[in-house]
């Protein structure tokens, strides 16, 4: 929930910046005063500590793929507030990411302290690493991509996933240098993460870089929590069969919901006519009413002078 309204603040500044800032350290230097965006993080970070408390007590298999609810979060806000509809499709994509998590519950592997040392480890973390700033080298050559932009966001916050990850099992031996490693390598995942998918926002639309993003976000942890997070799949054939399918279930889910008009009209700034956000609406209504009594008072100044000089 946290996530979500951060998402839906943060990304709403994006799209109103100069596209001159595009993949740009001067992006996030415009962000950071802007007081929606600063809000927005702000939930991001309580968000943050949420998701460490809750890898302090469950597995990482079923903490990634939760996290896939705060697209139901953006819905209700799209129809609660910007009274964007809701139809079948949206009702059975909850639904199916309500039960892909019921089950992922059920059949998710033990929650481990002990994760990967070693050429393993150093391989998915450079991997990843890379892959985040491929948008950045395309920038420089020629143009990146939106899409591609949106990836290379997905593969920074995976990256940001497992480092925190591995972050809350050195804090729950207290290895210091564990602590302070994964906690800089979090910090900067998420600072490319935030402005590649900012970047992302800035030339398509929510519905197309969100899928992209939790997709990558939610699966690359997944796949490598086994080999890296020491959380190994069941020997029964139930228990992986219901495990595969629930992840299948929440990212398909979570990949129709993430295309929902109510959700993009969340993330987007440039809403329609009479369908912005309340603080746009509210922002809209005071120029206009400023507007108004300006032109009232040059009005009645206009007036005074023509009975001033006209003749008795």
């Amino acid at each position: 929930m946290l996530y979500a309204a951060a998402v839906g603040m943060q990304a709403l500044e994006a799209r109103e910046a100069p596209d001159e800032h595009h993949l740009r350290l001067s992006l996030l230097r415009r962000l950071v005063k802007k007081p929606r965006w600063i809000i927005g993080t702000l939930l991001a970070l309580f968000g943050w500590v949420a998701q460490v408390g809750a890898l302090l007590l469950i597995p990482l298999t079923l903490v990634e793929p939760a996290l896939a609810t705060s697209l139901i979060v953006l819905l209700a806000i799209g129809a609660r507030l910007l009274d964007e509809p809701v139809g079948r499709r949206e009702l059975a994509s909850v639904t199916a990411i309500a039960f892909g998590i019921g089950l992922l519950a059920w059949a998710a592997p033990e929650r481990d302290t002990k994760h990967a040392i070693g050429a393993g480890l150093v391989s998915a973390v450079a991997v990843l690493a890379v892959l985040s700033l491929v948008p950045y080298a395309l920038a420089r050559a020629s143009r990146a991509p939106g899409l591609v932009v949106a990836g290379g966001a997905g593969a920074a916050y995976a990256l940001d996933g497992l480092a925190t990850k591995f972050f809350s099992d050195d804090f729950a031996t207290w290895a210091w240098l564990g602590l302070f490693f994964w906690g800089v390598t979090m910090g900067l995942a998420a600072a490319v993460g935030t402005l590649s998918e900012m970047s992302a926002l800035q030339r398509r639309p929510a519905t197309q870089v969100a899928p992209i993003v939790l997709a990558l976000t939610t699966l690359v942890p997944v796949a490598l929590a086994p080999v890296l997070a020491g959380e190994a799949w069941s020997g029964s054939p139930w228990l992986r069969a219901a495990l595969a399918g629930s992840i299948v279930l929440i990212v398909l889910g979570a990949g129709v919901l993430a295309t929902s008009r109510a959700v993009g009209a969340v993330l987007e700034a440039e809403a329609e006519p009479g369908k912005g956000t309340a603080l746009s609406d509210a922002r809209d209504s005071a120029l206009v009413a400023a507007s108004t009594v300006a032109s009232a008072d040059e009005s009645e100044e206009s007036s005074s002078i023509s009975t001033t000089t006209s003749p008795a």
